[in-house]
């Protein structure tokens, strides 16, 4: 398709009061898309809950009873109404360490897709990546209970199979994102998209608790059955509405495209040279992979384990578990959108270096979460005081979205998509071992001992490389952030010749 040429037609168009811009349309589904592929991901946190016989495990030697375990207190009482909740579809013997494993083994193959996603976007398009990626994992969810009927092992496989699906999402996401964001409206663009991941959990662990106690929908197998409709559904409507960039919608309004005027200046992504040792030597983008390898080690055992932490610790029903951790999740949405507002509005006064902007914000996430981490072992088993340290550390966490999470764009507008892939790939490797190290330390108990080294060791890891971002930091255009001045540069060369 030859790319939108500004024209008379397009100038009328804008003046329409039906006209919506094209740029919210890819807001809209790029907020969903990231939404169905988190669900893909955390949709098994909830269902396992479900799907294991805990009698079982209760009597055996992985998970003793210990006095360090919390009673059934009046907040669990009020929220659980009852304990005996009837959990609907077959139920399996799965110790802590297999389960542990099964929710890691998303993560097993994630970072190889995460790694080649942005070089892959680049070849192929980011948008058209995207869509067969959220397809063929949503696809998949089909398979999931029939997996876990065959043993472990299978659905291990599965997992993994989507795991790699799902790795090469985000990067595309980003390179999408990179194209149909007009500067000063990044921040605010960016964090809308990407809360999606948070989002997922905010709508879907509700849902997925309600439908594992709904006998007409069969338990907890509709859990995937829904998710897997939704997602296909997302896929379709993606390819119908959104294209690869501003320049080749054959819709735009001229109004709309002079808003990309750098985009639509940036050389054809097929092109681009990627300045692989400028890159890697470049220590604000190790600053950058550093502050995402600890943000997806939390977050990764807060969407993961959380469910289980509220069951299995603070005993409260699935229902009451999935419910209650979607909140520091909502908190989360919230906290990143109204940053991201006022980062942008920071930026839009001229009084701020964007570095600034950017190391302030993340700051105030990364060691605020600290604290709150560091706060739940002390609070024992009072219900009410965890779930308001949950919630308000999750809150100011979600400011991290207006500060390392933005600053590839700010960095690399070319390669926005490249520089995601590797930092995020090398996060998720990282990220891996968050569910792996709550599996073992919790291996002889769900207790509150445990799950304080769980928090004390989380709370270390986000201090670490929340520092390392404040000091190594930088969101400024690097110099080897743009490919189109040197490119034409050697365009001009061979034309000479």
């Amino acid at each position: 398709m030859e790319p939108a040429t500004l024209n008379s037609k397009t100038i009328n168009e804008s003046k329409h009061p039906l006209y919506f811009p094209k740029r919210f349309v890819v807001v809209i589904l790029g907020f969903v898309g990231i939404l169905m592929t988190s669900t893909v991901r955390s949709s098994m946190s909830v269902a396992m809950v479900a799907m294991t016989d805990h009698s079982i495990n209760r009597s055996s030697n992985h998970s003793p009873t210990t006095t360090s375990e919390c009673p059934v207190g009046p907040l669990d009482s009020t929220i659980n109404g009852t304990s005996d909740t009837v959990h609907l579809g077959v139920r399996y013997p799965w110790d802590p360490l297999t389960q542990s494993n099964i929710l890691s083994a998303y993560f097993y193959c994630y970072f190889i897709t995460v790694f080649c996603g942005g070089w892959v976007a680049q070849k192929v398009g980011a948008a058209r990546l995207l869509g067969c990626c959220i397809f063929l994992a949503s696809a998949l969810c089909f398979a999931l209970p029939a997996a876990a009927a065959s043993g472990p092992a299978t659905l291990i496989v599965v997992r993994t199979i989507q795991g790699l699906c799902g790795g090469a999402c985000l990067p595309s996401m980003s390179a999408v994102v990179s194209k149909w964001s007009p500067k000063l409206e990044r921040s605010v663009i960016m964090t809308i998209v990407f809360t999606g991941a948070l989002m997922s959990t905010v709508i879907g662990n509700p849902i997925s608790g309600w439908l594992t106690t709904v006998q007409w929908v069969g338990g907890w197998p509709a859990i995937f059955y829904c998710v897997g409709v939704c997602g296909c559904a997302w896929s379709f409507l993606w390819f119908y509405f959104v294209y690869e960039s501003p320049g080749l919608h054959s819709n735009i309004t001229q109004v709309e495209l002079m808003l990309y005027a750098e985009t639509l200046d940036s050389i054809p992504p097929k092109q681009l040279i990627v300045p692989w040792q400028a890159m890697l030597s470049s220590l604000p983008l190790w600053s950058v992979l550093i502050a995402q390898s600890g943000a997806t080690f939390t977050f990764n055992i807060m969407m993961v384990e959380l469910p289980s932490y509220l069951f299995h610790v603070l005993h409260f029903d699935i229902k009451a578990s999935s419910a209650l951790s979607m909140l520091p999740f909502l908190a989360d949405s919230i906290g990143a959108w109204t940053s991201s507002y006022a980062a942008d509005r920071m930026r839009a006064t001229g009084r701020w270096r964007i570095t600034a902007i950017r190391k302030c914000f993340n700051s105030i996430a990364g060691f605020s979460m600290c604290l709150c981490l560091l706060g739940i072992p002390f609070s024992g088993c009072n219900s009410s005081l965890i779930l308001g340290l949950l919630i308000f550390g999750m809150f100011v966490d979600g400011l991290r979205f207006a500060g390392f999470h933005a600053t590839s764009i700010d960095m690399t507008p070319d390669f926005a998509g490249t520089m995601y892939s590797l930092c995020y790939g090398t996060a998720s490797v990282f990220g891996i071992a968050g569910p792996q190290m709550v599996g073992l330390l919790t291996r002889n108990g769900a207790t509150v001992d445990n799950w304080s080294k769980v928090f004390y060791v989380t709370a270390a890891i986000k201090f670490i490389t929340t520092l390392f971002y404040a000091i190594f930091a930088s969101a400024e255009l690097q110099s080897w952030g743009k490919a189109t001045e040197k490119l034409d540069k050697q365009r001009n060369g061979e034309r000479k010749c």
